[in-house]
């Protein structure tokens, strides 16, 4: 976006333009301007809007602050978004919150994000669960995840299972 795009539509943002407030709010978490990222998208966020939420989120996480990055990343991933819901994730397995990450990774995995079965299968291989690590592997194998056929060998030299 070049610079007479974004003077437009900042104008139209602080006119209430929904549309311009998030592609103005994400173009600055985009560029590292989380302040006035925060400025336009905040106001919606905290409507319940969860795109708006999720890059809200992901401003946060990029500044460090993750206990209120998790809130706007709860509150999209449970309207949905499977951004929301990987990103959720990693921030789970970060804490050693297995279960939570399991979670939120299968649910991104329902909702269509490519790289949730491998995390799902990367976690429980660290976590010592070969079983478990092979189901989500397999999964992502069958995608043509080429780091889940590596593990799949791995776990074969491993596990008595196969």
């Amino acid at each position: 976006m070049n610079s007479f795009e974004l003077e437009i539509l900042i104008k139209m943002a602080n006119r209430g333009d929904i549309n311009s407030s998030f592609l103005v709010g994400k173009y600055y978490a985009d560029n590292h301007e989380y302040g006035l990222a925060q400025k336009y998208l905040k106001p919606y966020a905290d409507k319940g809007i969860s795109n708006f939420q999720a890059v809200l989120g992901m401003a946060y996480f990029n500044q460090g602050k993750i206990d209120i990055a998790k809130k706007y990343y709860i509150l999209a991933a449970d309207n949905g978004d499977a951004f929301s819901q990987n990103n959720l994730a990693y921030i789970y397995e970060m804490e050693s919150e297995v279960d939570l990450a399991e979670k939120y990774w299968i649910m991104a995995a329902n909702n269509g994000v490519g790289e949730a079965p491998y995390n799902l299968g990367f976690l429980f291989f660290k976590e010592g669960d070969y079983t478990k690590s092979k189901k989500y592997h397999e999964l992502a194998a069958k995608k043509g995840d080429r780091r889940s056929i590596k593990y799949l060998g791995k776990i074969a030299l491993i596990s008595s299972e196969f």
